[in-house]
């Protein structure tokens, strides 16, 4: 969150080999934008419907992929004969 923090960094074997003293600052305010007092986050680009969307076509994606092996494995099947 905001405020004072520290960042340290250690090797492989565990030994500390640096930090740094941080402050964080408040993201609207540092930024000179009026605070909007929602509360709310801001926008990323994605939501309910985009995903939805997304996982319809994956799953079509899915079935399509499977549709086309059993197909593809038919022929096979039909022109194999019992071994003599």
């Amino acid at each position: 969150g905001v405020g004072a923090h520290s960042l340290a960094l250690y090797n492989a074997d565990g030994e500390l080999v640096g930090w740094k003293a941080v402050t964080v600052k408040d993201p609207i305010a540092f930024s000179g934008r009026p605070r909007s007092g929602t509360g709310m986050l801001a926008y990323t680009g994605t939501n309910e419907h985009s995903n939805a969307i997304l996982a319809g076509g994956a799953a079509a994606l899915v079935l399509l992929g499977t549709a086309s092996m059993v197909v593809g494995l038919r022929p096979r099947r039909r022109g194999m004969t019992a071994a003599s």
